[in-house]
């Protein structure tokens, strides 16, 4: 990228992820330094909620209603090779 296209007004954006693991990791400071919690217990349910975060992500594009666009055909079947087009790619499952 052309580092004169880029307009001088233009802030970073951070991705939701990003502030979700930040969270997680104050949190679990607080939890030590504050309530006296055990770090490695910080530590296990930090990752345990990082991996559900993650999770989530992975499944970012996936599960909205009116994504695709299911047509049939007249005697009320579906079209078979619409239906291999409509199937979501990425994720993790």
């Amino acid at each position: 990228m052309d580092p004169s296209s880029v307009s001088p007004g233009r802030t970073l954006r951070i991705p939701r992820i990003v502030w979700a693991a930040l969270a997680i990791v104050v949190a679990g400071v607080a939890a030590v330094s504050i309530f006296r919690v055990p770090s490695d217990l910080a530590v296990t349910y930090g990752f345990i909620a990082l991996m559900v975060i993650l999770h989530f992500g992975m499944h970012a594009g996936h599960g909205a209603h009116g994504a695709h666009d299911h047509k049939t055909d007249a005697d009320g079947g579906t079209d078979g090779a619409q239906e291999t087009e409509d199937r979501p790619s990425g994720g993790c499952h």
